[in-house]
């Protein structure tokens, strides 16, 4: 009988330790989701996703500043192309293209800086938010007077 009683004490405590730590790795889940700009459906998004303010050129001196950009960041990565920085220049050269096809949709400068942002994510694994909100600041000062 103590034995049945302690396996059920044992397995109660170890349900209950089980559910603090998925309910704390939820609301951590939760709040890296809102700190990266998720948007649940209402409102303009936040965090690194946030249309930036400023005063930026017009759409078509941006396209230019992007392709020579990127053809700047295409001879970087032939020169490195093997290293771990490769990866890095990979995925600012995906950024500002996908920044200049969606100026080529009509989008404005700012918008464009904030959607491109999903051309980043590639290659996977996903990149930290800190080296996303580096190459978007990098994209807001090459696209700002």
């Amino acid at each position: 009988m103590k034995k049945v009683n302690f396996k059920i004490a044992l397995m109660g405590l170890l349900l209950t330790i089980s559910f603090l730590l998925l309910g704390t790795e939820q609301a951590n889940a939760q709040t890296q989701a809102s700190l990266i700009g998720a948007n649940n459906g209402s409102g303009p998004s936040k965090g690194i996703y946030a249309v930036p303010a400023g005063n930026f050129v017009d759409a078509v001196s941006a396209q230019a500043l992007l392709q020579s950009s990127m053809e700047q960041l295409m001879l970087q990565m032939k020169a490195l192309n093997g290293t771990p920085l490769f990866s890095s220049l990979e995925r600012k050269y995906n950024y500002y293209n996908e920044i200049s096809d969606n100026l080529g949709k009509g989008q404005t400068v700012a918008e464009a800086i904030s959607s491109g942002l999903t051309g980043a994510a590639f290659p996977l694994p996903r990149p930290s938010t800190n080296f996303l909100i580096q190459i978007k600041q990098e994209a807001v000062s090459l696209l700002t007077f």
